[in-house]
């Protein structure tokens, strides 16, 4: 369901998994898709950035699974993201959920990534 590929490092945490995703293949680092997803005790954050082309599909494509996130995606642009390391437009959502509903929703996760069948 992902619109392009990406090379993964999950880390885990006290405060959840962490799935670091950069676009498998591409020349050159600094210009490739980022996709990170954080499920934390009660609650999903969706990064992608830079904000172009088929990457925002991703939110969308996300929402088919999990339901509607809790607002609507925030963009933040050059120089105003909380991650000064990250000098493209990046994208947030936010998704809620009950803590006991935390395995499906990683494994649910781990399918839509292509991380696990």
């Amino acid at each position: 369901m992902l619109p392009v590929k990406f090379d993964f490092k999950v880390n885990e945490d006290r405060r959840g998994t962490n799935f670091e995703g950069v676009e498998t293949g591409h020349a050159d680092p600094e210009g490739a898709f980022n996709l990170n997803v954080r499920i934390a005790r009660d609650h999903l954050v969706l990064s992608v950035w830079p904000v172009k082309g088929e990457i925002v599909q991703v939110t969308d494509h996300l929402a088919q699974l999990l339901g509607p996130p809790k607002a609507t995606p925030s963009v933040c642009g050059f120089g105003d993201c909380q991650d000064d390391d990250k000098d493209a437009p990046q994208q947030t959502t936010l998704w809620e959920f009950d803590p006991a509903e935390r395995p499906e929703i990683l494994t649910k996760v781990k399918i839509f990534l292509g991380l696990s069948s």
